[in-house]
């Protein structure tokens, strides 16, 4: 996170000036980018309290672009923390108020935030959250795809791709992550380099289960058990694990 903890020690030192001068407006833009920052290292606690500070700044000024950049990173800090209800609340409100600007980009952020949070509660409870998640997530990418926004397209291609990797839909899964994987390659993003990998054992586990499946039927095997499960659970985990990092802001494309 050597990057990611320059960026917080430069958004703190700005804060401060901001503070300093009775800068409300920049101090609410910038609560809400340390709020960002400090949730992709993982300090929860700390990014809540920004965001909610930035939170109240921005309402007082009635700035909905910062609004719902801030609405947005509470929901992705929430569904992180699995407060589904309260993740749920922001992220709506998020989208709404995106929407209420036109702002696309903050349109599909949130919708791609939705869509997150939806396949996380797919295993939680029985609804029709499974079918949510797909649409979310295409409505964000037909957003990216539509305004050219290639990096946050990617990224969402990404989090479908995770979603499809979790429920062992290895086909849909490959095409996806492909699919992200070939935009941070022309992006020269790193992310390209774990998508790699992680595609490659999807290749590898396909390929598997279609020999087992191959050779059960060369035996004419009478037996009713299951000989061809999906992916290995603790196959399954190690990738989902390796492609959930790609979300952070430290991903983005490479300056050199």
């Amino acid at each position: 996170h050597g990057s990611m903890q320059e960026a917080i020690d430069l958004w703190r030192s700005a804060l401060t000036i901001a503070e300093e001068v009775g800068d409300r407006r920049l101090e609410s833009f910038l609560l809400n980018n340390l709020g960002e920052a400090l949730t992709a290292v993982g300090d929860r606690r700390n990014a809540e309290q920004c965001l909610l500070d930035a939170e109240s700044l921005a309402h007082d000024r009635e700035d909905r672009r910062v609004l719902a950049e801030v609405y947005r990173n509470l929901g992705v800090l929430l569904t992180a923390e699995n407060e589904v209800t309260r993740a749920r609340e922001y992220l709506d409100r998020s989208l709404e108020t995106a929407r209420s600007m036109g702002a696309q980009e903050a349109v599909g952020l949130a919708l791609r935030g939705l869509g997150e949070l939806s396949g996380q509660t797919l295993f939680i409870d029985s609804g029709s959250n499974g079918d949510d998640a797909t649409s979310f997530f295409k409505q964000a990418i037909e957003i990216f795809e539509k305004i050219g926004n290639e990096v946050e397209l990617a990224h969402t291609l990404n989090a479908l791709g995770t979603y499809w990797l979790e429920r062992d839909e290895l086909g849909e899964a490959k095409a996806t992550l492909e699919r992200a994987r070939d935009i941070f390659a022309r992006l020269d993003a790193p992310a390209q380099e774990r998508l790699n990998e992680t595609i490659t054992e999807i290749t590898e586990i396909t390929e598997s289960i279609e020999l087992a499946s191959q050779q059960e039927e060369a035996e004419d095997s009478s037996t009713t058990e299951d000989t061809v499960p999906g992916i290995p659970s603790a196959n399954a985990a190690a990738m989902v694990a390796k492609l959930e990092g790609l979300e952070s802001p430290a991903d983005e494309p490479s300056e050199e």
